[in-house]
């Protein structure tokens, strides 16, 4: 039959369904969602996921003349990734089930890495919150910075977790196994360079942390004032038909591109980043990212918004105002993000009737990845073919609400 398999080889699908979220330390934090296959196929595989709500208060029990029409606001999220595992067995290695055993479970790492890798680049290049160091990072202080970079905006204290590039985790964990005051802590830090619960985040060491190149652009100013971020939902098209808004983004007019590159991260004189709630001035600087580079003088960055229910900015950048770079060395950078800003898809490949492969499916339970197992014989060199998919996107759903912390450049920021 199409479907059966040897028992070693079930044994092992079985162990790659298991395993693979041992492997897993970002994907297993963050939200989960799984659109329907028909619906996703239908609609090229991107859907809309809906932003956190924020509302104001107003003073006083008469509430004569006041409008609030709820205007809920959506992001695009696109099953993007598609990544496979494939190799080849002849008949002499298949007399040896041990090379199953084990290509599985390079298989399944591998996999697991390709999730993992797909949410830190996205996190790394799209957050918004940027915190540096002049040297490296050293322990709590370095941290507590990026505690303060979300709560200084009213951004929820709970659900919080930071990952760290492996030399940089070593220095948290090291500032740690010094401090004999702390009970616990210390000896779990020299014996197994773990670092845990700190700074109200839970923090992990990763290995997957991609580099973020140091900024070339200098010397560029923005040109024109007023440019800010109007909010709205939707627009309609002149056939009447409303289309959503994605509000994450902005174009911003500069003196100048050139040099610059997708993932910087820069400041802009005067423009300070407020409560989500008060909209109380924080006089910090709001950290904004080089979304992409669109023409020689035209920068898609973060949106900024200078008045209403989603002000994130004390004002609108003024005509001349310097743009400073804050990625002024390049590092492996480390990310970090609160409560349920970042979101893992999971697609669906349906291959379940495809006989001739001979398909196995599971779904994981901590990521809801869904892993494929495929086969196919070639009677030709009498060699067999096994191959491992999955199908997953990445959504930075608010990126006010995630950061990244880069060591050792010309400034400590944050």
């Amino acid at each position: 039959m199409a479907h059966e398999y040897p028992v070693e080889i079930h044994n092992a699908f079985e162990n790659i369904l298991e395993g693979f979220d041992k492997d897993l330390a970002m994907s297993t934090s963050v939200a989960k969602k799984t659109p329907g296959a028909k619906e996703m196929h239908r609609a090229g595989d991107q859907f809309w996921r809906p932003q956190p709500m924020i509302e104001q208060v107003q003073d006083g029990i008469d509430s004569t003349g006041d409008t609030n029409n709820l205007k809920q606001l959506f992001v695009p999220a696109t099953l993007s990734h598609i990544k496979r595992v494939v190799w080849d067995f002849d008949s002499l290695q298949l007399r040896d089930k041990h090379y199953m055993t084990q290509e599985t479970m390079a298989a399944r790492q591998a996999l697991a890495a390709a999730v993992e890798e797909a949410i830190a680049l996205n996190v790394s290049m799209t957050a918004g919150q940027v915190v540096t160091t002049s040297g490296p990072l050293t322990g709590y202080d370095d941290l507590s910075k990026c505690e303060a970079a979300l709560t200084e905006i009213g951004v929820q204290r709970s659900n919080r977790h930071a990952f760290l590039n492996t030399r940089d985790s070593i220095g948290i964990a090291s500032n740690l196994a010094a401090r004999q005051t702390i009970n616990a802590k210390p000896e779990s830090a020299m014996e197994e360079s773990m670092i845990g619960r700190f700074a109200k985040f839970t923090t992990h060491g990763v290995d997957l942390l991609p580099t973020l190149n140091a900024a070339a652009g200098s010397g560029i100013t923005v040109s024109g004032a007023g440019q800010s971020w109007t909010v709205t939902p939707s627009t309609t098209t002149a056939g009447g038909e409303k289309n959503n808004v994605d509000n994450r983004y902005m174009n911003l007019t500069v003196s100048s591109t050139a040099s610059v590159a997708a993932g910087d991260a820069f400041t802009i004189a005067g423009v300070n980043k407020v409560h989500m709630i008060t909209k109380q001035n924080t006089g910090q600087l709001f950290t904004n990212r080089v979304i992409e580079v669109v023409n020689g003088t035209t920068l898609k960055v973060l949106a900024m918004v200078s008045t209403g229910k989603y002000q994130n900015v004390s004002a609108a950048p003024a005509d001349g105002a310097a743009i400073t770079f804050l990625n002024t060395d390049t590092v492996q950078s480390n990310v970090f993000w609160a409560g349920n800003s970042i979101e893992l898809l999971g697609g669906r490949l349906a291959v379940d009737e495809m006989n001739d492969l001979s398909p196995l499916m599971g779904t994981t339970d901590g990521s809801g990845i869904q892993i494929v197992m495929l086969k196919q014989a070639d009677i030709d060199p009498v060699t067999i073919r096994y191959k491992f998919l999955i199908f997953f996107g990445t959504a930075n759903l608010n990126p006010s609400m995630n950061g990244i912390l880069l060591a050792n450049q010309d400034q400590n920021f944050g």
